[in-house]
């Protein structure tokens, strides 16, 4: 780490940073996004309007 410096230092939280984002999209992909859409269509088949 001494040869690199702060570079180093920066590149390890960028990837820390990346690396829990794309997590965090899986995890939302995977459990939420499910939930939210079956939430969504149970809404709009209850609707008054549709034919």
């Amino acid at each position: 780490m001494e040869s690199g410096g702060t570079v180093l230092w920066l590149i390890l939280l960028a990837s820390i940073l990346m690396w829990t984002l794309i997590i965090e999209r899986y995890v939302f992909i995977w459990f939420l996004h499910p939930r939210e859409v079956r939430k969504m269509m149970d809404e709009w088949h209850q609707r008054d309007d549709l034919a």
